[in-house]
């Protein structure tokens, strides 16, 4: 059984995205949630987790990270699309499980067979499960307790640029 991820519907029902607003605190949570997501992959299912936005603002994660695959919605206008469209192309449809709580793709999921869950009942199921790998990085769920680095120098630099100051 295959499992298709609307990546930040998940995110937003998951522990990982925390109370930090920090720059690149979404990059931060994404990480938690995947990481935490492949190292706890019970059954080794080939899990697909999409995302909005554009590969190319992160290229280092495009692609294949702690066993899951990575898409980014570049060609779509939104990762919705993107989900319905591999909805759509998937051979097996009726072994397909797509995680999201939006109606749109349940509704997508419905019309071929998939098994639509919503993202918050994937994330209860899934916590209850022991994880597949031995791995002490990722034991501790939901990382309420993981302490966040300040800025770094160049996130710093970003901030600075965007609002008009020049040092």
């Amino acid at each position: 059984m295959d499992i298709l991820i609307d990546g930040y519907n998940l995110l937003h029902e998951s522990p990982f995205m925390g109370v930090d607003r920090q720059a690149g605190y979404m990059q931060r949570a994404r990480e938690r949630l995947l990481r935490a997501i492949g190292t706890h992959n019970v059954e080794s299912k080939k899990i697909t987790v999409v995302f909005d936005a554009s590969a190319s603002k992160y290229p280092a994660a495009e692609g294949n990270y702690f066993g899951l695959a990575i898409r980014f919605a570049d060609d779509h206008d939104e990762a919705d699309d993107l989900i319905e469209e591999l909805i759509r192309k998937h051979s097996h449809p009726q072994s397909l499980t797509v995680v999201s709580s939006d109606h749109r793709i349940q509704t997508a999921a419905i019309r071929r067979n998939a098994k639509p869950i919503d993202s918050d009942l994937w994330i209860d199921r899934w916590q209850s499960q022991k994880p597949a790998k031995d791995s002490k990085d990722v034991a501790e769920l939901p990382f309420e307790n993981e302490k966040e680095k300040g800025l770094s120098e160049d996130e710093q630099k970003e901030w600075l640029d965007e609002f008009g100051f020049d040092i």
